[in-house]
């Protein structure tokens, strides 16, 4: 009897073992998951950041034509590719080319604010690096929309997602 009890202790010690073996690697596992996690985390935290700058200088001495130049610019830690950007500007700007001629826009007018806008927009496959800029559109505004205040919307979107991130457009208030 002594003997049966002996052997019964002894296979139950290396049970015992056998599980505190078991969560030990039960537990180095799930220490690896968890530093799998964090780095997921980092890379998932990283996205770009695009918001765009304005640009702006008169052509000439008596600032009948200034030249206005929109920026995307990445202050994010990761590439933004595949670019849409979308500018509303207003309808009368008298708005051209660099070149002199009339500016391509789409032909329906949207009103904000009891303002006729006209809608640009532009696609740029290659990537926006963080720390980068890339110039969406330079156009030239003549007469007397020079010296008007204006108010033009934008949005910019990309694989990271929508820039602003809220619905609708964000505003850039420009001064004469």
């Amino acid at each position: 009897m002594a003997i049966l009890t002996l052997i019964v202790a002894f296979v139950t010690l290396l049970v015992v073992c056998y599980q505190v073996r078991l969560m030990d690697r039960q537990q180095q596992t799930m220490n690896k998951q968890l530093d799998i996690m964090k780095k997921q985390d980092e890379l998932l935290a990283r996205r770009a950041d695009l918001h765009l700058k304005l640009e702006s200088r008169y052509l000439d001495p008596q600032q009948k034509v200034r030249v206005i130049s929109f920026i995307a610019e990445n202050r994010g830690q990761r590439s933004a590719s595949n670019l849409y950007w979308y500018l509303l500007l207003p309808a009368d700007g008298m708005i051209r080319s660099e070149s002199g001629e009339k500016f391509p826009h789409e032909e329906d007018v949207q009103f904000i604010e009891n303002v006729a806008y006209h809608k640009y927009r532009g696609f740029y496959k290659e990537p926006v690096y963080p720390g980068r800029e890339l110039s969406c559109l330079h156009f030239r505004m003549h007469g007397d929309y020079v010296s008007k205040p204006m108010d033009v919307y934008w949005k910019l979107i990309c694989e990271d997602g929508q820039f602003p991130p809220t619905d609708g457009m964000a505003k850039i208030h420009l001064l004469p």
